[in-house]
């Protein structure tokens, strides 16, 4: 497998220009998903407000759902973006890095997968123990099937897939073509992937968050694939969104 990577652009100003449209592109899913609810929020305040109505805001998980729906949309268009600008410079095959799965690559990816299922709790426990706080309850509402659906989309299906183009392919893809170290590429990538959790999750989770994506960009370099980083990435947010949530759900349904 070729690691040859292409050159940078010659100008000065295409080299910034660059920087600043894969910035805009990994900052894009949450600053835009933050303005529309945002906008969301306004609009219902409004219509209650021009109907002499009390000011009543939907209920948090609603907008937990409704933040999800927001993200993953804007996740495609950011992907879609992402993938027309690198075709057009020459290494939209670096980007989307999905090659083949391989016995290697799966065998990587479960150990990858019970890594994070054991040292995530311990790194929460450890940075809860150290910031204060802890991680708020992000479950899913399992008693609105439509909401569901479009959170479940969006943890098992948009996450996985844009954010490892994104930030292990379009941000690595990026830094490599301007010839920065791979310690430091590997320090970026792992703290700009942590960032995008803070909004939501708070400082504890993101701190595990680095962690998690500092293994899987490890992976992603050395295998020079985004394969096993995804795969990890799915199961990861199968577990501590969906099966455990539909497990207590069941669990409680036959104790009822």
């Amino acid at each position: 497998m070729s690691l040859a990577i292409p050159q940078i652009p010659s100008s000065p100003g295409s080299l910034w220009t660059g920087s600043a449209i894969v910035v805009a592109l990994l900052a894009m899913p949450v600053v835009l998903t933050s303005l529309a609810i945002r906008l969301v929020i306004s609009v219902i305040i409004w219509r209650q407000i021009s109907k002499g109505l009390p000011v009543a805001l939907p209920h948090r998980a609603t907008m937990i759902e409704m933040a999800f729906g927001f993200y993953s949309v804007i996740n495609w268009i950011a992907v879609f973006a992402a993938w027309r600008w690198s075709a057009r410079r020459g290494f939209a095959r670096e980007v989307f890095a999905f090659r083949r799965l391989t016995w290697v690559d799966a065998a990587i990816a479960a150990g990858g997968f019970f890594a994070a299922f054991y040292g995530a709790p311990l790194v929460t426990h450890w940075a809860g123990s150290l910031i204060g706080g802890g991680v708020p309850n992000r479950s899913l509402n399992m008693h609105h099937a439509p909401l569901m659906a479009l959170s479940v989309f969006s943890l098992l299906v948009t996450a996985p897939i844009a954010e490892e183009v994104l930030f292990r392919g379009l941000l690595i893809a990026w830094l490599r073509r301007l010839g920065w170290p791979i310690w430091i590429i590997w320090l970026v990538g792992s703290l700009a992937f942590a960032s995008i959790h803070l909004r939501l999750y708070g400082p504890v989770w993101t701190t595990t968050m680095v962690f998690f994506g500092a293994m899987i960009l490890a992976i992603r370099l050395w295998r020079n694939s985004l394969t096993p980083g995804w795969l990890i990435h799915l199961l990861f947010n199968a577990r501590y969104s969906v099966i455990v949530p539909l497990a207590m759900l069941l669990s409680c349904s036959l104790g009822g």
